[in-house]
């Protein structure tokens, strides 16, 4: 427990730790029911909606939560957040199926098309000065949602990097399918390795792995003024989404960062600074 939950716990222990202790068995139970799943879909996805509206419902600067987070082990998060990246991954495969059997022909229907919708568009608004024209995104998947919003909204052509042979060979097909092959491009490759030179704005998947390494790697390689926006997430919400160690950001300059509202997670924007790309 850090300091500020013990001395506020010292102060009025008994609501307090009535309160967190209470919503952390709510979280326990979601983990719990998680584990006990028999590799069934339908019950991950209820589970999963089920604690993104626990967590957000209960998600601000209040003693209750921050004794909840405190109480939750590293297996816990670790556990809750694999169980978050398979969903989202699953969620992703059966649509990028629909796309490619013909049920579905649009984003429209895609569970999370909203979320990510309004998200970029955050995201993008943020950006100063000339508009991207060589864009990246790093962790696209089976359905490269992000890549295909942001194409829309800049109307230029983006290129998409994944390590999963397979996600990078579903994701050309739906590409292919929905007629969008000259607007959105999918390499196989690392994030830690690939050549991210030519770009001016890289953005990096919640889902994207190793972390620590890929911003590492843009630290060291991407061009000077190169605009990077890293997705993460911040207090409960670390239990549903694998936040951004701080120790990754060392080197950078934090531009801005945004928060949204809805069920969904935080975005920082970095940029190389000149000066400490130069010294690295």
């Amino acid at each position: 427990m850090n300091a500020t939950v013990m001395e506020l716990a010292a102060q009025r222990a008994p609501e307090i730790q009535d309160a967190g202790s209470s919503l952390t068995a709510k979280i326990r139970n979601f983990c719990q029911a998680i584990r006990s799943n028999d590799q069934s879909f339908p019950v991950l996805h209820e589970n999963i909606v089920g604690l993104e509206r626990l967590v957000f419902a209960e998600d601000r600067a209040t003693p209750e939560a921050a004794l909840a987070l405190s109480e939750m082990t590293a297996e816990e998060r670790t556990e809750l957040n694999n169980a978050y990246c398979a969903w989202e991954t699953q969620l992703e495969c059966q649509y990028a199926q629909d796309i490619l059997s013909g049920k579905e022909t649009t984003l429209d229907n895609y569970f999370l098309n909203k979320r990510f919708e309004q998200l970029l568009n955050r995201e993008l608004s943020l950006l100063n000065g000339d508009p991207p024209r060589r864009i990246l995104f790093v962790g696209s998947g089976p359905l490269p949602i992000s890549a295909f919003h942001i194409q829309r909204a800049t109307n230029q052509p983006v290129d998409c990097l994944d390590r999963d042979a397979s996600a990078v060979q579903i994701s050309r097909q739906v590409i292919e399918k929905l007629g969008l092959t000259d607007q959105v491009r999918v390499f196989d490759g690392l994030g830690e390795r690939f050549d991210i030179s030519e770009y001016d704005l890289i953005l990096v998947a919640l889902l994207a792995k190793p972390k620590r390494r890929i911003l590492h790697h843009l630290r060291k390689r991407a061009a000077p003024g190169c605009r990077i926006l890293c997705r993460t997430a911040f207090s409960l919400r670390t239990l549903v989404y694998e936040p951004t160690p701080e120790i990754a950001l060392g080197g950078f300059q934090l531009l801005a960062q945004i928060r949204l509202d809805t069920p969904t997670l935080f975005g920082q924007f970095l940029q190389l600074g000149l000066r400490t790309f130069q010294l690295r």
